[in-house]
């Protein structure tokens, strides 16, 4: 089969980039009529929050505070096989680790800046961090893999098997948060005392969780109790006064 000429692939990766395929090689992108995009599988949608980090002490604070973000430290990468040294990724006790977070995968609500603490770093065999401008290389954060260009190997440069420190998305997808969570609580002494209880993971939308006491009554957001993350908290509303040890909470979230 006779590739396509450079012109033609130079084409189609600007209108990919507008969102838009060409259907002929003299086209003008305004002219194109179809749309260029990529399948995603709801495995592959974040479904859990990660919060905005300015630089790296925030993003530290994140991966301790939140689930859904791991971080890997000085690890080292594994080439991946037939990539002459050119491509590398995360490997965890046999896992592909993917995908990392990129800076651009979680920008400022108001000012739309990356979030510049989730930047991957990249160090030579003995801990030395390789900036940007060394050698030639890029990351590609959703297939978690470090590419090197031909001759710029890590073992060209003489920098050994490099090491990373990145933060990776270990949260749940779209597709398992589609399925109805259900949780039983048997209220302990420490839980009245506390006026709250903790949820395994955080409900998506938090007006569409149900909470039923033993015996049908229902709870009511805001009034019985409130919600934040994962904390069913009953803290001076309706709920203080009415729950007592051993009641029976049946709770049903997405």
């Amino acid at each position: 089969m006779t590739d396509f000429s450079d012109a033609a692939k130079r084409q189609l990766g600007y209108f990919h980039g507008l969102s838009k395929t060409p259907t002929e090689e003299n086209q003008n992108v305004y002219e194109s009529q179809y749309k260029s995009s990529h399948t995603v599988r709801l495995n592959e949608v974040w479904a859990d929050e990660v919060a905005w980090a300015a630089d790296i002490i925030a993003a530290d604070a994140e991966a301790i505070a939140n689930p859904a973000v791991t971080k890997y430290t000085l690890n080292i990468l594994t080439e991946i096989p037939g990539s002459n040294g050119q491509s590398w990724y995360l490997n965890d006790s046999g896992l592909f680790v993917r995908p990392f977070i990129s800076p651009v995968d979680v920008p400022h609500t108001v000012t739309n800046l990356p979030s510049h603490g989730y930047q991957l770093l990249l160090y030579r065999n003995d801990e030395t961090l390789i900036t940007p401008t060394e050698g030639s290389w890029n990351v590609d954060y959703y297939a978690g893999i470090i590419k090197f260009a031909e001759g710029y190997t890590p073992f060209d440069l003489g920098w050994g098997v490099p090491k990373v420190t990145v933060f990776v998305y270990t949260g749940q997808s779209s597709s398992t948060s589609l399925s109805v969570k259900t949780e039983n609580f048997v209220l302990t002494t420490t839980d009245i005392s506390n006026k709250y209880i903790e949820l395994s993971s955080v409900p998506q939308v938090k007006e569409k969780v149900l909470i039923f006491v033993e015996g049908g009554m229902k709870g009511e957001l805001d009034v019985d109790y409130t919600l934040v993350l994962s904390r069913i908290d009953w803290n001076g509303l309706l709920w203080e006064n009415l729950l007592a040890v051993n009641d029976k909470l049946t709770i049903y979230y997405w």
